[in-house]
């Protein structure tokens, strides 16, 4: 099978988390897609919500035709979590196709990540360009990747010596939101701006919940 991996906080999940899934489920032609929800990130401060929540608003996003699961590997709010150790814990003793989704801005500080190397060894990636995050995916290919395997429309994939790929695909829908700002706008009751950028399923849960006030 060929399997997504699509680890983040997703606190909320937004229609910017919805548009590279479901893109990329389709354009990479994936059988599943896992998602981890990271419930304590190290690496940014964030509004505390219960794991279950979280699960709740991707449940409430997805529509049936992809097929997902949504894993609980990071979901202890007092632990420190490593991508190279989830994905370890996750690939172990399968035999799959994994990809691990990153969008572009996460992709630009990926060299930072413990163990960032052996991920690339690990596991396929695939970057969904989104705004305002551009690659230079010239110099890419230049200093990590041997050699360019496709180059088509939106879509361009490069090689490993380890023969792990980079996939590079440039969204077709590109939302220039993070969570922290939709965070900022609700704790204003700014509603109506924050919608632009939620379902509406998932805004009545927010509500509902009096979350990010």
């Amino acid at each position: 099978m060929k399997i997504g991996v699509f680890g983040g906080c997703f606190n909320p999940f937004h229609r910017g988390h919805l548009s590279i899934v479901k893109e990329i489920f389709f354009k990479i032609k994936m059988d599943k897609i896992i998602f981890i929800p990271n419930t304590n990130p190290y690496y940014k401060e964030s509004y505390p919500v219960p794991f279950d929540y979280i699960k709740s608003m991707i449940d409430l996003s997805l529509e049936k035709e992809i097929n997902y699961e949504i894993s609980s590997l990071e979901s202890e709010p007092g632990m420190n979590y490593s991508s190279f150790e989830t994905l370890s814990a996750l690939l172990k003793d399968k035999i799959d196709d994994f990809y691990l989704i990153l969008g572009s801005d996460q992709f630009i500080e990926f060299h930072k990540w413990k163990n960032y190397a052996d991920i690339m060894n690990l596991v396929n990636i695939v970057v969904g360009i989104r705004e305002p995050y551009s690659l230079d995916i010239e110099k890419i290919a230049l200093t990590n990747y041997c050699k360019e395997v496709c180059c088509e429309d939106n879509i361009r994939i490069f090689e490993l010596q380890s023969k792990k790929k980079l996939i590079i695909y440039d969204l077709l829908d590109k939302y220039d939101i993070s969570s922290s700002n939709i965070h900022k706008m609700l704790s204003l009751g700014k509603i109506e701006e924050a919608r632009q950028f939620l379902l509406p399923e998932v805004l009545d849960f927010i509500l509902s919940k009096g979350l990010y006030k």
